[in-house]
């Protein structure tokens, strides 16, 4: 099946800038504390909860908060329940593991696994100032007067630097390698404009423009122009995609009457899809040139895929780690890859395919791919790669990635 998404390479890398939110101007950063939350916490502005002034978190019950209902999903493949006394979670139950929350006026001072201090934070007038991790690995935040996050410490001894404006909106972000990032902003509420530049010892490396449309105080075209690369879209009222537009090429979209997905297509293919308990069942690919078309049955546990056929012939067989994450993906011949990750970022680090080798990839500051490293060579390397993102097709028409 051809994906009319371009399905990118794995390994394919480019220079990003910070997350400032170019709606808000805010800086937003997750963090992991604990392997089997994915996020444990997110700096929010506005979101004040139990991990302080302007965080958010999975163990937030109220308030200004998304974060838990961002990642409802995510929280059922992780089959947490969650134990709550005096409007506040004092357990977490994953499988057999209990992790119990200590507070300290009102805040979150401890999670315990078998009476072990697995993660610590400690705060300052309600501002999070420590937190050590699992793997302790130990982080430092200060803030302004107007309790905007304005630097961090990384347990490398590096650094990022936040500046703000009058108006508390971001102008400058320093990261750990000194690249600095430049942001202005005009327009007005219906109309924003974000501009963004990075440079680094000097040389610019990424030059943005983010322009947002809003009706009725509601998002409805997003577009953005990244060295001269331009992504359009427009939104529907529930936030969803209705058109992409992205080098000349224009993605469309349909929902169904509940909000999920029914079709997409780009003038050449069209793909639908079709649900069984709210779960996608089946996915089908028309090429609107010759009416031929293809299609992807898929099966369900709980809320992981662990198989996928395609008419073609094509299956593919899934393993998932306890946090949800894929472990392993086989095919119908036989070949396995194995995939392991790297817990404080939530991303792939060494993929093996059995009976070739292992490819291992490291990391920059902002999460971007620094480095592809393996003992194979160039020829070998490809073949792992091409292996894994051949595995990877059949799920990405329901939207899965790693």
């Amino acid at each position: 099946m051809k994906n009319i998404l371009i399905l990118s390479i794995f390994f394919y890398s480019v220079a990003s800038i910070a997350l400032v939110n170019m709606e808000s101007r805010d800086y937003s950063q997750s963090w992991t504390d604990l392997k089997y939350f994915s996020e444990t916490r997110k700096y929010q502005v506005g979101s004040n909860g139990v991990f302080g002034t302007n965080w958010c978190s999975i163990l937030d019950m109220r308030g200004k908060c998304s974060f838990k209902s961002q990642n409802k999903n995510d929280l059922k493949k992780l089959n947490l329940k969650f134990i709550v006394k005096n409007k506040q979670v004092t357990e977490v139950h994953q499988g057999v593991d209990v992790y119990k929350i200590k507070y300290s006026k009102g805040l979150v001072s401890e999670i315990n696994l078998d009476n072990q201090a697995l993660a610590s934070f400690i705060y300052e007038d309600k501002k999070l100032i420590y937190a050590r991790n699992e793997w302790k690995s130990t982080y430092y935040y200060e803030y302004s007067p107007s309790n905007h996050l304005t630097k961090v410490s990384f347990p490398d001894k590096g650094n990022i630097q936040i500046f703000y404006n009058e108006k508390n909106e971001v102008i400058k972000f320093v990261d750990k390698d000194g690249c600095i990032e430049s942001y202005s902003y005009d327009g007005d509420s219906n109309y924003l404009i974000s501009n963004a530049t990075k440079k680094c010892k000097e040389k610019t490396i990424v030059t943005s423009k983010y322009e947002i449309w809003k009706t009725n105080k509601l998002t409805s075209r997003v577009k953005t122009t990244k060295n001269g690369n331009v992504r359009d879209i427009t939104y529907n009222k529930n936030l969803d995609p209705l058109k992409i537009i992205q080098d000349k090429e224009i993605l469309v979209f349909e929902y169904n009457k509940d909000g999920s997905l029914k079709s997409k297509e780009n003038g050449v293919y069209k793909i639908e899809y079709s649900y069984k308990n709210k779960k996608i069942d089946l996915v089908k690919e028309i090429n609107l040139k010759n009416n031929k078309s293809q299609s992807i049955k898929y099966m369900h546990e709980k809320e992981n895929i662990i198989a996928a056929t395609s008419s073609s012939g094509q299956s593919i067989f899934l393993s998932y780690y306890n946090d949800g994450k894929i472990k392993t993906i086989a095919d119908q011949t036989g070949d396995l890859v194995n995939i392991e990750y790297n817990k404080e970022i939530n991303k792939p680090s060494r993929i093996t395919y059995e009976g070739v080798g292992m490819i291992n990839v490291s990391y920059n500051n902002d999460k971007s791919i620094s480095k592809i490293h393996s003992p194979l060579n160039s020829s070998d390397q490809m073949k792992v790669s091409s292996k894994l993102n051949n595995l990877l097709e059949l799920l990405s028409y329901a939207n899965i990635n790693l």
